[in-house]
């Protein structure tokens, strides 16, 4: 009789640096009997013993740990209920040594503070289970790692996921149907892997989607993805379904087409954008209205064309950044009158003739512009105001070629130097002028003499000789000045005094207040001060 050999063969003994990883592990770790509710608790590590110790050195054959029965690596860890206290140190060779791992459990246990990012190098790992540990915290994960090949089906087991990102995790193949099946995603990105195929339909299902990033992946022609996939075909019906999306960008394809009107039904949108794509046909301008929070919209880049921009009578929301380059524009659109939040405009490519549009009113005030003053082009402006920004350097003479201002406020910045000399040839015209709260310093204008039509002027840091028969308001506050204000000064601005004798004093608020012609209350020039009299 002979035997079979393989009978025989003893199973090989567990690797020594994977024991001491394993031993390292327990020592880490403190042993107490409370550390764990379930009364089946036991510590399974305590007979866990080195070489030299005897019998029981081999850790194949210690309780809670599973081996590979041809290698004898290490291949499990069951240590659920184990008794044992502490934190899990990153620097643990566990994570290092027991690169063959597939299961670990660690469950119900008093382990605490952070799980290590290291436990990702754990590749092979494919159970993991550390729930029942109320200390352990688990904070900015990122799994990626851990995942290739194609996306599980048993992802619709997830069925109250409501944010899902496995972007970067090289998965592959088609995306599984069961993802449908996850209704209450509102965020989903399965950008940078390498999906194929169609975008299914079955997307119409996650109606509570208000993000949805599609990119850098390998869809195929005929298929909608959403940004640098170049791909080709119609925007999809099924899109339309997903009504709670507020970013949609659909640029840099080669889609094909009308826009359907449907797609101006998405009233939750902040973000449209079709832009660099081969789109063809009409855009009416009407069809935004329903997009009251509308911020960003981007058309550029295609074969369209825009109807009814000239519509004034029209409520648009309010755009930060507008895309209209190669839209068959002719003229300057209407509507952009009343886009006061505009921050990005761009109309390259169209047909627009005539004239630029002439401004009358440009008001920058309050906001955080920096660097120099900014100079309009000569132009109609009257009313330039950058007051309360941050603007440093030198006031340029190039300001003096707004010949039409009436109003001139650049308050309240970091500006130095002096006053351009040729201020003084706006004096005709210059009703307001406020360079209070700058650094500015020497004479004003020498050749600023009468007649002119200042009725308020905030100087701060001059000293004038200067005649100004209508002015109302003079600040002269924040000064080191020293010594007596000449009273000739005083009797020189007759704009100030009160001639009706048949009245008492009033308070200068009730004379009528100085407007810009042709503005209205819109532009009207509010300048505030408190009067304090001191002896009489």
């Amino acid at each position: 009789m002979v035997a079979n050999s393989s009978s025989f063969m003893q199973q090989p003994l567990c690797h020594d640096n994977e024991s001491s990883a394993l031993l390292q592990f327990k020592q880490s770790f403190l042993i107490d009997g409370h550390a764990s509710g379930d009364p089946s608790a036991y510590p399974k590590v305590a007979m866990w013993k080195s070489h030299g110790e005897g019998e029981g050195s081999d850790c194949c054959s210690w309780d809670g740990v599973e081996c590979d029965r041809e290698t004898g690596h290490v291949i499990g860890l069951h240590l659920a209920s184990s008794c044992l206290y502490g934190s899990i140190n990153s620097s643990n060779t566990l994570f290092s040594l027991l690169l063959r791992l597939r299961s670990l459990n660690l469950s119900h246990s008093a382990f605490a503070g952070q799980i290590p990012s290291e436990l990702l190098a754990l590749s092979n790992l494919v159970f993991l289970d550390l729930s029942a540990n109320p200390m352990l915290q688990l904070q900015k994960p990122s799994l990626r790692n851990l995942f290739s090949g194609e996306l599980p089906t048993s992802i619709r087991r997830l069925g109250s996921l409501t944010e899902l990102d496995i972007s970067s995790c090289n998965f592959t193949g088609l995306v599984p149907s069961p993802l449908g099946h996850l209704s209450q995603l509102s965020y989903l990105d399965l950008s940078n892997n390498s999906f194929s195929g169609q975008i299914p339909s079955f997307m119409a299902n996650l109606t509570r989607l208000t993000y949805l990033e599609l990119s850098l992946n390998n869809f195929s022609v005929g298929t909608l993805a959403w940004l640098d996939n170049q791909l080709s075909g119609q925007i999809p019906s099924w899109l339309m379904n997903l009504t709670q999306l507020t970013v949609l960008d659909l640029g840099a394809n080669n889609l094909e087409g009308g826009i359907p009107s449907s797609l101006f039904e998405l009233v939750n949108l902040q973000f449209l954008s079709v832009a660099e794509n081969s789109l063809n046909g009409t855009v009416e301008l009407n069809m935004l209205l329903k997009l009251k929070n509308l911020t960003s919209f981007q058309l550029s880049g295609n074969r369209l064309s825009l109807l009814g921009y000239n519509r004034t009578n029209v409520t648009l929301p309010k755009f930060n950044l507008l895309g209209l380059d190669s839209c068959n524009l002719t003229e300057f659109p209407d509507f952009l009158r009343n886009q006061d939040e505009l921050e990005v405009l761009s109309l390259v490519n169209n047909k627009i003739h005539g004239l630029i549009p002439k401004l009358s009113m440009l008001d920058l005030d309050s906001n955080m512009l920096q660097g120099p003053l900014p100079i309009p082009p000569p132009s109609t402006i009257e009313y330039y105001s950058v007051s309360r920004n941050k603007l440093t350097g030198e006031i340029s003479p190039l300001i003096c070629n707004m010949s039409s201002l009436i109003l001139l406020d650049l308050s309240s910045n970091n500006l130095s130097g002096r006053i351009p000399q040729c201020l003084a040839n706006l004096s005709k015209s210059l009703s307001v002028l406020d360079l209070g709260s700058n650094s500015l310093d020497g004479p004003i204008p020498q050749t600023c003499t009468m007649p002119n039509n200042l009725r308020v002027i905030d100087l701060g840091s001059w000293h004038s000789n200067f005649r100004f028969p209508k002015l109302r308001i003079v600040d002269l506050s924040d000064n080191k000045f020293i010594g007596d204000l000449p009273s000739e000064y005083f009797q020189n601005w007759d704009a100030m005094k009160l001639t009706d004798i048949a009245n008492d004093l009033r308070y200068m608020q009730a004379l009528p207040k100085f407007q810009i012609p042709g503005y209205g209350w819109i532009a009207q020039y509010m300048y505030s001060m408190t009067m304090t009299n001191r002896g009489m």
